[in-house]
Formats: C-alpha cells, sequence, structure tokens
C-alpha cells in the first residue's frame, strides 16, 4: 500500500479576503479555484492521499476541538466527487454562509495539527496557509507569539508549513513581519522575495512549483577519490508524461484485482516454486544453468553511485552524444557535511578552465552501469549529469545518395524562401506553451467520467495550425511554390551516365545502383548467382561487384 500524502488547506475567511485585488479577483474565491484544481489533479494521479479544508477567521464555528470562529469545511479524507462538487458550487454561486470574524492562528494551527496527526504512516504532512495578514492577532502579543511557538513545533514533528500570502489593495503583504520566523524557507528563497500573489494563474504557479521542486530521484555518493567523496541529490530534468496504466477491476464487485505470476512445469505440468525455477544463458551450444540469486549477482556491477573517472575539455561533448533525458544533481549537505561547498570548489575551477567531468554512475541498485558527463551548471550549483554512449551503441550507417545531385536553386527561388520564412516565423515561440494534446484529451474525459460530468470540457490544440493567420501570409506562400515550380522546368534532363546500369534476368532485367540499394541480400546473392558471381560478402560490396561485371 502506498503512503499517503495528507494536506490541510487553511483558508483564510476574514472579510479582507473577499475584498477585489488590484487584478479585480477575488482571494477568497482564488484559493477554492485552485482547491479545485488541487483535488483534480490528486483524484487522477494520488488517489490515496487525503485533503482537508479548514477555514478560520469566521463567523460560525464547526470543529471537533469546538475552537472558536474556526470551520472545517471538509474533513481529511481522499478526493472524490462529492467534495469537488461541493467546492465548485461554493466557487459558482459565490454562496458563502460561515460569516466573517477573528479566530485566534495558533488555535487554527492546532486543529490542523490534530487532524493529520491520526495517520501517522504518512510520507509527508502539509499545512498549506492562504492568508493576507502578515501580522496575525497582532492586538494580542501573547497569543502571537504562541503562534510562533506552534508553527515551529510542527517542523520538528514532520508537519510542514507553507505560507502562500496576498496582497490587499492598500497593502502589500511583508513576509518578514512573522511567517519569516514561522516558516523554514529554503536555501534558495529568501523573505523578502515571497510576494504575495495578485491572480489565479500566479497563485496556481506557486502551488505547483512547491509541489513538485523537491521530488527528488534518490541520493548517491559522489566519489572524487579512493579516500574522499560528497552526497548529493538527482533530479531528472525532463520526463515523457504519459497515460497511466489502467487498473483491472472485478466485473461485478469493481473491486482492484491482484496480478500474479505462476510457473508451470511443461512436461508435468506441476506448479513450480521460487527455489525451482532457474535460468540458464547458452554458450559453446551447452545450457549455463544459474540460480535466481547468481544471476541477481551478475547484474550487480557496483553498489550505487557516481566515480569520477577524469576530466575533458568542454568542446569534447557534442549534442549527438545526450543518449537520454539528463539528470541534476545537487550538493546533500546534511548527509554528508562541506558537501555543498566541495562541489562549489570543483565547479568554480571546471568553468574557468571549460572543463567537463566524466563519470560512472550507477542510480540504483540492480541498475545497469551509466557512462556520463558532468556539465556545470550555469549558477554554478551542481552539475548537469549527461548520459554518453559507450562504443557498443554508436552507429555509423551508409551515406544514401540519389542517382543525380540536385541543382542550385535560383536566384528568385532563394529569396522567396526567405520571404516565405520571415513572415510565418513563429514569434516568441516557447515549448512550454504546447501541452500534449492527446494527453489533455486523455485526461478531460477521465475527468469528466470522474465527476460525473454529462460532456468532457473541450481541450484546445495548441498543435493546429493558424489558419488565419496563414491566410495573410498566402500570397509570400504561393510565391514560393510558383518559384520552386519555374526553377523545376528550367532544370537540365539527367544524363543517361549519371546513374550506372546493370541488365540481368532476375526481375525485370535492368537495375540502377538506387534500387540495388532498395533490394535485400538474398535478391542481391541470386543476382550475382545468375551473373556468376561470388555472392559472399556485405551488401555494398555484393551492388559493387554487380555493378563492376
Amino acid at each position: 500500500t502506498p503512503q499517503k500524502d495528507q494536506v490541510v488547506f487553511l483558508v483564510d475567511a476574514s472579510a479582507s479576503m473577499f475584498q477585489p485585488n488590484l487584478q479585480n479577483q477575488v482571494p477568497f474565491f482564488m484559493v477554492i479555484n485552485a482547491t479545485i484544481n488541487f483535488l483534480k489533479d490528486k483524484i487522477l494521479a494520488s488517489e490515496s492521499d487525503n485533503i482537508a479544508v479548514v477555514l478560520y477567521n469566521t463567523q460560525n464555528t464547526q470543529n471537533h476541538m469546538e475552537f472558536s470562529q474556526i470551520v472545517v469545511l471538509q474533513e481529511l479524507s481522499p478526493p472524490d466527487a462529492p467534495r469537488i462538487k461541493q467546492l465548485q458550487e461554493l466557487l459558482d454561486r459565490k454562496d458563502y454562509q460561515h460569516g466573517h470574524g477573528s479566530a485566534l492562528l495558533v488555535e487554527a494551527l492546532w486543529l490542523c495539527h490534530d487532524l493529520l496527526t491520526h495517520n501517522t504512516s504518512s510520507s509527508s504532512r502539509r499545512i498549506l496557509l492562504f492568508t493576507d495578514e502578515d501580522q496575525p492577532n497582532q492586538d494580542k502579543p501573547h497569543d502571537m507569539q504562541r503562534a510562533l511557538t506552534r508553527a515551529r513545533d510542527l517542523g520538528e514533528q514532520d508537519i510542514t508549513l507553507e505560507v502562500f500570502p496576498f496582497n490587499r489593495l492598500n497593502h502589500n503583504f511583508d513576509f518578514r513581519l512573522f511567517y519569516a520566523q514561522a516558516v523554514i524557507l529554503d536555501e534558495d528563497e529568501a523573505a523578502q522575495e515571497v510576494t504575495g500573489a495578485e491572480k489565479l494563474e500566479e497563485l496556481m504557479s506557486i502551488m505547483h512549483k512547491r509541489e513538485f521542486k523537491k521530488r527528488r530521484l534518490g541520493t548517491l555518493d559522489f566519489v572524487l577519490s579512493p579516500y574522499m567523496k560528497i552526497a548529493v541529490n538527482y533530479y531528472c530534468m525532463l520526463r515523457e508524461t504519459k497515460k497511466p496504466t489502467p487498473v483491472k477491476l472485478h466485473s461485478e464487485s469493481n473491486k482492484k484485482l491482484k496480478t500474479t505470476t505462476s510457473w508451470i512445469c511443461e512436461e508435468t505440468g506441476k506448479q513450480l516454486w521460487d527455489h525451482e525455477v532457474g535460468h540458464h544463458y547458452e554458450m559453446g551450444g551447452h545450457k549455463i544453468v544459474f540460480t535466481k540469486e547468481e544471476v541477481s549477482r551478475i547484474k550487480s556491477f557496483d553498489s550505487p553511485g557516481i566515480k569520477l573517472m577524469g576530466f575533458k575539455a568542454r568542446e569534447k561533448l557534442k549534442d549527438y552524444m545526450n543518449t537520454r533525458s539528463s539528470y541534476f544533481i545537487y550538493p546533500e549537505d546534511s548527509r554528508i557535511r562541506g558537501s555543498a561547498q566541495v562541489m562549489h570548489a570543483l565547479i568554480e575551477e571546471m568553468k574557468q578552465l571549460n572543463k567537463i567531468a566524466i563519470a560512472r554512475v550507477i542510480p540504483r541498485q540492480g541498475t545497469l552501469v551509466r557512462f556520463s558527463a558532468l556539465l556545470p551548471s550555469e549558477d554554478l550549483k551542481g552539475f548537469k549529469l549527461v548520459f554518453l554512449p559507450f562504443a557498443d551503441d554508436i552507429r555509423n550507417p551508409e551515406t544514401l545518395k540519389g542517382p543525380t545531385e540536385a541543382p542550385e536553386p535560383t536566384q528568385e527561388m532563394v529569396k522567396s524562401a526567405s520571404e516565405m520564412m520571415e513572415n510565418i516565423r513563429l514569434k516568441e515561440f516557447d515549448i512550454s506553451n504546447y501541452y500534449n494534446p492527446e494527453i489533455q484529451h486523455f485526461y478531460a474525459n477521465l475527468e469528466a467520467l470522474a465527476l460525473e460530468a454529462p460532456n468532457p470540457p473541450p481541450v484546445p490544440d495548441a498543435l493546429e495550425p493558424d489558419e488565419e493567420g496563414l491566410q495573410t501570409k498566402e500570397h509570400h506562400i504561393q510565391n514560393f511554390f510558383t518559384q520552386a515550380e519555374l526553377g523545376s522546368l528550367k532544370r537540365p534532363a539527367a544524363s543517361k551516365s549519371t546513374s550506372k546500369m546493370v541488365k540481368g534476368e532476375f526481375g525485370q532485367g535492368n537495375y540502377s545502383e538506387s534500387e540495388l540499394k532498395k533490394m535485400k541480400v538474398a535478391e542481391l546473392k541470386e543476382l550475382c548467382v545468375e551473373k556468376g558471381l561470388n555472392k559472399t560478402g556485405r551488401k555494398d560490396q555484393l551492388i559493387e561487384r554487380i555493378l563492376t561485371s
């Protein structure tokens, strides 16, 4: 069973959160909208997670600890369609019925702590606090200090408190007044850089960054020498998004089915246990039998980690050498103290000397050993780990040439092509603006089924050409094709001597060099036999032998 991620949305429901900001958006309903999107993501990707929604600074009181002016709108439980519908109705109708008041932040945090401590097996526990008050309960210094102490205690109990601030019309949220002392910021964040959100898109972007920025793939030892190593975390910089694997259910009870594998002896029909199943590899005409443990030891090349092999000049790393998505490695000081300082010194010197490091990488136990280059990042904070091909992986396909060389284009053709490209050029092109329409369409339909919606929402296809825009540039495109047609009419006829021909009884009789290249090796060998030629050798040797006969 996967460990659960528990999240409590703690939302400030004071009157100021219902006042439109400079962008004419209401902060409270921005939060409700963001919560709906969060629940939709969880219901599709992490259905075992638990989410709660708590409102404080309300007029009503509705919670199991009977703290004044705090309402538990939704208890801590997995996301489902009714909970999303409840929030959607609140958003659509603007039907808020709990009034406004002044609750104690320390009691709100205490309530969230109590909700999260019912399940101690969760992998992470978080409180997401949404507010526009940068000095909560400032008229009650004692309660303000209690809230500060409670916020610090949460961190000691592995509960993360994250603050999402909002600006008011006449006041910008100042994170340093209170929350800088209550919330532990990352190394790359500073209190003065934490600003209030003005738009829903900004709020969603901030939530998305905090949701995924710490998702490391693992931690490895980076061995610099037999007597020195540092600790690093590694992250995947690019990963293809795929549709999730469908789960098989029982047709009657709708419960999940468990897949089991059984091995049956071909001769006796008896079911075999794991210790009775072996493996073999053929070598020299013999079957070499191995046990499961022996196969595992053979595949285990070494313990996981990164080992430095040496350094090379930066220009030795070519673009075509990148065989797969690269990793980013970052020092982990909490595991080996001084890792960040050592890596920073190494990166600075490599940057100055224009060098890259060559290393051997084994990401996890049982995975294959990989050959890689470590490229210093521009901000000098880590390395980009580029996976390199082994000599066994490199292929050198033969260069294919047509029977004739392409003629030189005319100046009119070049000029018309230049005008066409300049006029239909994509300005401010950014790949992050183009989502996979197939994936988006799949999730839109899945979401409609989960929420029992009558019809899935329309999914815009960003890969569709701009037909209206292309029509305004049609004369440039038409001019290019006109010049291309005129240029092809002016080309001289190909000389018969430009293409070698061979005559034989196989097939139709006459074959050019390009036609021979399209044949299979077996056909070429049959043609060699008909012509009385030696039929041994590679394909290019057979073709050359036929053409010169």
